[in-house]
C-alpha cells in the first residue's frame, strides 16, 4: 500500500465546486475589465469605434481566461485534482456554445439576457471540464 497519498482538504466537494464557481465569476469579471482597459490603452491615439471593438474583443477573451485560471488555481489551493485539458476544452466549448445558442434563442434582442448568458456559460463549462475526471473516478 502506498502510504504517501496526496492529502485532500476536508472541505466537501460540493462546497469546493460552489466556491470555484462564485470566485471564477468575480475574478473572471476583473480579468475582463483589465483586458479591456489594456486593449484600449494599447492604441494611442484613441481611434473611436475601433477602441470599442477592441475592448469588446478583449472582454470576450479575458473573461473565459480569468475563469479558467481561477478554477485551476482554486483547485490547487483547495488540494483537489482536476483536468487542465478538459478545462481548456470547456473554455473553447463555452465560446462555441455561446455563439451557436445566441441566434436561435434570440439573445441578441435582449442585451441583458445576452450578457447574463455570456457570464454564466463559461464558468459552468470550465468547471464541468475540471471535475469530469473526478466523476469518472467516483463511478
Amino acid at each position: 500500500m502506498n502510504s504517501r497519498k496526496r492529502s485532500r482538504s476536508k472541505i466537501p466537494t460540493q462546497l469546493v465546486i460552489l466556491i470555484q464557481l462564485i470566485c471564477s465569476v468575480f475574478i473572471g469579471f476583473i480579468f475582463a475589465l483589465l483586458s479591456a482597459f489594456i486593449a484600449v490603452r494599447a492604441s494611442h491615439p484613441s481611434q473611436g469605434f475601433a477602441d470599442i471593438a477592441r475592448a469588446l474583443l478583449a472582454i470576450m477573451i479575458g473573461y473565459p481566461l480569468g475563469v479558467l485560471l481561477t478554477i485551476l488555481v482554486s483547485g490547487k489551493l483547495l488540494k483537489r485534482k482536476g483536468s487542465i485539458i478538459f478545462s481548456i476544452s470547456g473554455m473553447v466549448a463555452s465560446a462555441i456554445a455561446f455563439a451557436v445558442v445566441a441566434e436561435p434563442l434570440h439573445l441578441n434582442l435582449h442585451p441583458l439576457v445576452l450578457m447574463g448568458a455570456f457570464f454564466a456559460i463559461p464558468p459552468l463549462f470550465i468547471c464541468t471540464g475540471y471535475w469530469i475526471n473526478d466523476v469518472k473516478r467516483m463511478n
